[in-house]
């Protein structure tokens, strides 16, 4: 639910702060765990190379 809370925040309530208060309540959606929504709405640009990169060899197979 944190999640789906953080990546609404921005998008369809209007407010980054209301994302920055997600993450500072739940630093789990960072890191290992973060996906590429995540890492795209956060701002992590080297996390949304990296599954880049990965979702494109996965396409390739």
């Amino acid at each position: 639910m944190s999640r789906d809370a953080f990546l609404s925040s921005p998008f369809w309530h209007g407010s980054i702060d209301g994302a920055r208060a997600v993450l500072a309540a739940h630093p789990d959606l960072t890191g290992a765990s973060l996906d590429i929504h995540v890492a795209a709405t956060s701002g992590d640009d080297v996390a949304v190379r990296r599954f880049d990169t990965l979702l494109a060899g996965a396409t390739r197979r």
